[in-house]
């Protein structure tokens, strides 16, 4: 395994639209050492033929069945010659020094044996739609970037997500890769973040590094973005009997939160709720007043909306694992 080498793996299905300028960003890259892997989850359209046309400047694995994004990113794992493995989605473009960042916090600083990985922030385009920008400029959404930006400095999380994230090779195959049974018996992708609960059980840690930065060109409507929400949910549910203790303190909040919305007498706690936790919306650097106004105001119904997707999902998720597993 070369020390340098950096094997980044990018998964996709029915990406045709998107994958060309996912690649394009990370073939200018600055960095020395590094291998592209684009795994084709059987995409039912053209997306192979697309990256075909890049030759031998990726290396392309184009799977028979459709098997979800952990078996595709194990496929990737398995290929990988690199001591570093990079992961980052179809839909996604990344900054130059993205790589160059995280692998030289990992090389140089003077962290303990047991880190096992570290991710950098998420932003949406320069073009990104209204509801875009509010997803990610809500805390709630994407608290790790941001804590980011306001600490300025590496920290310590808790979870490192697959649109930007750097893992030492060793660690994870010692963990077994991602598991993709999530997908194959319940068609939910929660596999991640179990990924990172699993490894962080086994007593490793995971670092953010502000400054490497990936860009997500994903345009979503309400629609869509309720149910990717109830999706989160849903493999948050599936989870949980693989680890009990996966929601932790949340678990009763997640519990209660529907019930609270059928009573007219907690809306303003619920209301003051979203206020408070909306609140950094106005805080945030390079954004005029009326544009932070705006968010934080729209942040507090989607809140609202998006909470109850999770927590329907998460019943679902929750009634289906255990049925299936009352069915063995």
């Amino acid at each position: 395994m070369n020390s340098k080498k950096v094997s980044i793996i990018v998964p996709t299905y029915n990406r045709s639209g998107d994958i060309k300028k996912a690649v394009e960003s990370l073939m200018e890259i600055d960095y020395p050492d590094y291998e592209i892997i684009v795994v084709d989850d059987a995409s039912k359209d053209n997306t192979s033929e697309v990256l075909k046309k890049f030759g031998n400047k990726i290396r392309l694995i184009v799977r028979k069945k459709n098997g979800g994004p952990a078996a595709a990113r194990n496929d990737g794992i398995r290929a990988a010659k690199g001591r570093f493995i990079a992961f980052t989605d179809s839909d996604c473009t990344v900054s130059r020094n993205w790589i160059k960042t995280l692998v030289k916090f990992l090389n140089t600083f003077k962290l303990p044996d047991n880190v096992a990985g570290v991710c950098g922030t998420i932003y949406p385009p320069k073009d990104a739609n209204f509801l875009m920008k509010l997803i990610y400029f809500m805390p709630q959404m994407d608290g790790n970037t941001m804590l980011a930006e306001k600490k300025n400095k590496p920290f310590q999380v808790n979870n490192i997500s697959c649109n930007n994230a750097v893992w030492r090779a060793d660690v994870i195959k010692k963990m077994r890769s991602f598991d993709e049974s999530f997908f194959k018996n319940f068609r939910a992708v929660p596999e991640d973040s179990e990924l990172c609960y699993r490894t962080l059980k086994s007593g490793y840690k995971f670092y953010m590094y502000p400054g490497a930065e990936t860009y997500h060109h994903f345009r979503p409507t309400l629609k869509e973005f309720l149910k990717q929400s109830y999706r989160a949910g849903r493999g948050g549910g599936v989870v949980l009997l693989k680890h009990k203790d996966w929601f932790g303190w949340q678990t009763p909040l997640i519990f209660g939160f529907i019930p609270v919305l059928f009573y007219p007498a907690a809306w303003p706690f619920v209301a003051l709720f979203g206020i408070y936790i909306s609140s950094p919306i106005l805080t945030r650097p390079n954004m005029d007043i009326f544009e932070k106004i705006t968010l934080f105001l729209a942040a507090i119904p989607l809140w609202i909306l998006k909470s109850t997707a999770n927590v329907i999902g998460f019943w679902e998720g929750l009634f289906e694992a255990v049925t299936k597993r009352l069915e063995k």
